[in-house]
């Protein structure tokens, strides 16, 4: 089974950038301040419960939001929404796991204290891409 989620970006509830991951630049480049205005724009409705979702041309965007910390991920839109949502929850969980609540409530703005995710999310990647 392919990892379904191409692109993610971890946010603190009011849109601070925690992480980001991409496997092409080029979405990267197209989307990021685009998503950034959205995440504000609709951070109530998200911590709310009332937007999990939004496509936008050929990408879905999925939101999941816990402890105040909001994890956005990007995929195809048509591929299958169940699988993707379930990629972005593992996700989570590996994120969690690596950096527990006390990590990122102390997070003073550096991002070196996530590098390690990335080897994490390429291992990840590599291993649902052999299944």
């Amino acid at each position: 089974m392919k990892l379904k989620i191409d692109d993610f970006w971890v946010l603190t509830k009011t849109g601070v950038l925690i992480y980001n991951y991409s496997t092409d630049k080029k979405c990267d480049e197209q989307f990021f301040g685009m998503l950034l205005s959205a995440i504000s724009a609709f951070a109530d409705q998200i911590s709310d419960g009332g937007l999990s979702k939004f496509d936008l041309a050929d990408k879905r965007f999925l939101f999941i939001e816990k402890n105040d910390i909001i994890f956005l991920g990007c995929s195809r839109s048509n591929l299958k929404e169940k699988m993707a949502k379930k990629d972005l929850e593992n996700i989570m969980k590996v994120f969690f796991k690596m950096y527990p609540h006390d990590i990122i409530n102390t997070w003073k703005g550096s991002f070196e204290i996530f590098s390690t995710f990335k080897t994490e999310m390429d291992k990840m990647k590599k291993i649902k891409n052999k299944q």
